[in-house]
């Protein structure tokens, strides 16, 4: 047996499965969430969150935030014209 064949049969064969899964799922959009920093109350339920270095407005009804916390961010089915904090 060639293993040195065989090998490069396994690589290739990896590399046309990881592409076509990558594929796949580049065609679907799913839920993120990423932790944020409360940076601002910016008042009427809206505050200021920062998200790996960059801010959003975001308005959070169901309850009063602090400012300088950490919360939970959902970006739903990646719209992040929708955040909402969980």
């Amino acid at each position: 047996m060639d293993y040195n064949k065989t090998n490069r049969f396994s690589e290739m064969l990896s590399n046309v499965i990881k592409n076509c899964v990558n594929e796949t799922i580049s065609k679907y959009k799913f839920d993120e969430s990423y932790r944020g920093m409360i940076t601002a109350d910016l008042g009427d339920n809206y505050y200021e969150v920062e998200i790996n270095g960059k801010k959003y407005k975001i308005k959070c009804k169901s309850r009063k935030l602090t400012v300088g916390e950490p919360e939970w961010v959902t970006v739903p089915k990646g719209n992040w014209n929708e955040l909402f904090i969980r």
